[in-house]
């Protein structure tokens, strides 16, 4: 339905009317079928550190101020002063709940009553600014768990320190902009169970505070919210502008410059007539103006769209090819949208180029899915990349590359259908996230399972297959924590090794992990995709990105860093290993797993290892961490 939507004036430009009728239908679209309407029981928002109720006018949302009596919640406190942590702070933001905060040194519980069993969406939110102007209250001093019931969902959290990793990761510098959190948790409330939520300042560092700006608790579908209680959780990020005032050359005694010898004026009226036919022929040829402009640049743009969607469309037409005797399942749309109730934002864990992915249910809500959909705008590229990915996964099987369940390939819906991965991504656990750092050993495991699984495409299935887009992001753990490589959409064929051992082609990867033998000369081999292994391992290795825009000098490039950090010797090598792993890793281990980093990124193609010489270097570099513990 949406991408009928964006392309609809392909066919009906001129008919605004149908088109206005069609956009109001679409709208009812969501409230027609039954099976999507429900009523939360629970749906309550908590503006803390406050005494006053207020109403957002544009969704009536009531915010319940923390410092009242309220039939919903109380406030219980451990501190030995009373209300030490009902505390007031303005804020240099006032939209609600961020323009006021609850803060305390001591555990403070939120405790909600008759709440119903069964899933509730829970949202905290922070402000890193709310506490800065408040006396003997410094950010980084902001340290503090919260738990629901026995359940954590926060460990030694640091607001300011998760804002300034979001902005060093995403490269933001403005210091006018603040940067406001949200945090994001599903749980399951059991029948006789109490819903409480408990801030717990970090009890080993000195004068640690808890805070906390505001609280949603909401209910959410009992059918298609099958959410796990420790692992539906994300932070959400947001910038507002601070708009400091100045006042410039007010002072009263400020002077007009003297008079200038006037000439006779013109007659009023007469000036009058003329001011107002010279604005109306100048708004008049603006307006002319801009609507030449507007019908230019739409037909063009119609142009185009109708040549992108043809070649979609005949794209389209050629049918996917399956490896015979596969057991992928063909989903209908109307099956999809059920298990993501119509593609609720609520259910996107992961956004890329290609579009969302959302975790959904199947089988009456028994089989955790992840729903890779792709979006239309991509044209012909992304057909060819979803039609590349699932007849590339039909014919590949291996206990380290991501189960392909199915797809839809339903009207202009293009999706594919995995099992989901309850950990997420290697990327995610090693840096710019508050997720718990990896252990050495936890790293090592990762690392053996996606060389196993890029092994097996480079010599052990049916076809040599190059990823062509090796990267952290790109290899999932499952609740076990076991690596499965995913994302074939760049994928190709690669050469016998007979007769040819590269295959031509446009250059195309993930800047930072791209081979540069491979991007100079457009010729793809095995040994690009063993390069961008090599850049994997390095990043496990010292828990940074592979660039870093903002960083001058060696340290920008992690590949050109730790080549320098192996000539200076051991103790710069030791340096740029990950602060929550150094100390940790042996001597002989650490060696041994740089030097096969650093071999897979040479810059001849032809001097780097194959994938099974760089698993049996991983492998070793395992045993000998391993005996050295025992």
């Amino acid at each position: 339905m949406n991408y009928f939507f964006s392309h609809f004036h392909v066919y009906k430009s001129s008919n605004m009317i149908l088109l206005l009728f069609l956009l109001v239908l679409h709208q009812q679209y969501y409230f027609i079928k039954p099976i999507y309407s429900y009523s939360r029981v629970e749906d309550l928002a908590i503006n803390c550190g406050t005494e006053s109720n207020s109403t957002i006018a544009a969704n009536k949302r009531i915010w319940i101020g923390d410092a009242t009596n309220s039939k919903h919640f109380s406030v219980l406190e451990s501190s030995p002063q009373k209300n030490q942590s009902s505390i007031s702070v303005t804020t240099p933001h006032h939209d609600h709940p961020y323009g006021t905060a609850r803060i305390s040194r001591y555990e403070f519980t939120y405790s909600f009553h008759g709440v119903t069993p069964g899933h509730k969406f829970i949202k905290l939110h922070f402000n890193p600014a709310s506490y800065k102007s408040y006396p003997n209250f410094h950010p980084s001093k902001s340290m503090f768990s919260v738990k629901a019931g026995p359940y954590t969902l926060l460990r030694d959290f640091n607001a300011s320190g998760a804002a300034q990793e979001h902005r060093d990761h995403h490269h933001h510098s403005d210091p006018n902009k603040i940067l406001l959190i949200e945090y994001q948790h599903c749980i399951k409330v059991e029948p006789g169970q109490n819903l409480t939520l408990t801030f717990i300042p970090n009890t080993t560092h000195k004068d640690s505070y808890a805070f906390v700006n505001g609280i949603e608790v909401m209910s959410l579908f009992k059918y298609h919210d099958q959410c796990n209680k420790q692992k539906e959780s994300r932070f959400r990020f947001s910038e507002v502008v601070h708009h400091e005032e100045s006042c410039m050359n007010c002072s009263p005694s400020a002077q007009p410059p003297p008079s200038q010898p006037q000439k006779p004026a013109i007659s009023g009226v007469v000036l009058y007539c003329v001011i107002a036919v010279s604005v109306f022929i100048s708004m008049s040829s603006i307006f002319l103006l801009c609507i030449w402009v507007w019908r230019n640049s739409r037909m063009k743009h119609k142009a185009k769209m109708e040549l992108i969607y043809e070649e979609t469309t005949n794209s389209r037409k050629s049918s996917i090819t399956l490896a015979s005797g596969n057991s992928c399942r063909c989903f209908s749309i109307i099956e999809i949208s059920a298990a993501t109730i119509n593609f609720d934002d609520i259910f996107v864990v992961g956004v890329g180029g290609f579009g969302k992915v959302y975790k959904g249910y199947i089988d009456d809500g028994t089989k955790p899915i992840a729903i890779k959909r792709f979006i239309p705008e991509n044209g012909v590229q992304g057909v060819q990349e979803f039609k590349n990915e699932v007849e590339m996964l039909s014919q590949l099987s291996h206990p380290h590359l991501v189960p392909l369940i199915g797809y839809c390939n339903d009207e202009d819906d293009m999706i594919i259908v995995y099992d989901f991965m309850a950990n997420g991504t290697l990327r995610d656990h090693l840096y710019g996230t508050c997720n718990a750092p990896l252990s050495w050993k936890q790293r090592l495991k990762i690392c053996i399972g996606a060389g196993l699984g890029l092994e097996y495409l480079h010599s052990g299935a049916k076809f040599k297959i190059i990823h062509r887009d090796v990267k952290t992001s790109n290899i999932l753990l499952d609740e076990e924590w076991v690596a499965k490589v995913s994302d074939f959409g760049l994928s190709k064929i690669g050469p016998n090794g007979e007769s040819k051992f590269h295959v031509s082609t446009e250059v195309k990867g993930s800047l930072g992990y791209l081979d540069p033998e491979y991007s100079k000369t457009k010729r793809l081999t095995h040994k690009s995709d063993v390069y961008s292994f090599g850049v994997v391992l390095l990043e496990v290795l010292c828990g940074r990105a592979p660039l870093l825009r903002k960083v001058e000098g060696p340290k920008r490039c992690l590949v050109e860093w730790a080549r320098s950090c192996q000539s200076e010797g051991p103790h710069a090598i030791d340096q740029m290993v990950d602060p929550f792993i150094r100390g940790k890793i042996v001597q002989e281990c650490l060696s041994k797993f740089v030097e096969m980093a650093l071999n897979c990124v040479v810059h001849e193609g032809n001097q780097r290892p194959s994938m099974g010489q760089v698993v049996e270097g991983l492998e070793l570099a395992l045993q000998l961490q391993l005996r050295s513990e025992d």
